[in-house]
């Protein structure tokens, strides 16, 4: 899959693609190897947009045609994040949220069992 193929479903399972609260993350609009952009799932060819001026608001604007401006306006750098979650970390799926689940290591010297009840 190229990174500019659109997959079929969006479903967050391929190898390129993020799925970020109805958002894809995508390569960055304007080219760059450090950049990325945030795809609307839900309208096509939508982005995440910031006009650049200091204290500006992010919104939703569709792509018209191919301006150079709009690519740059919605390609953002990654930064590091506030915090990071230890590697066993993992996302259990609820059936009305989701919930990430990491070790608390206040907790090292103990062992416990942890039981599901997962229903469908």
């Amino acid at each position: 899959m190229s990174p500019r193929t659109r997959p079929t479903s969006y479903h967050c399972k391929f190898f390129q693609w993020r799925c970020l609260f109805g958002f894809l993350l995508v390569p960055g609009l304007d080219r760059s190897n450090q950049t990325a952009s945030l795809e609307s799932q839900s309208n096509k060819d939508c982005y995440v947009h910031s006009d650049m001026s200091a204290g500006s608001r992010v919104k939703l604007r569709c792509k018209s045609g191919s301006e150079a401006s709009f690519n740059q306006e919605t390609s953002f750098v990654s930064g590091k994040g506030l915090r990071q979650y230890h590697p066993t970390s993992f996302l259990a799926k609820g059936a009305n949220q989701n919930f990430i689940l990491e070790p608390l290591f206040n907790f090292r010297d103990e062992n416990y069992t942890i039981y599901f009840n997962i229903q469908d």
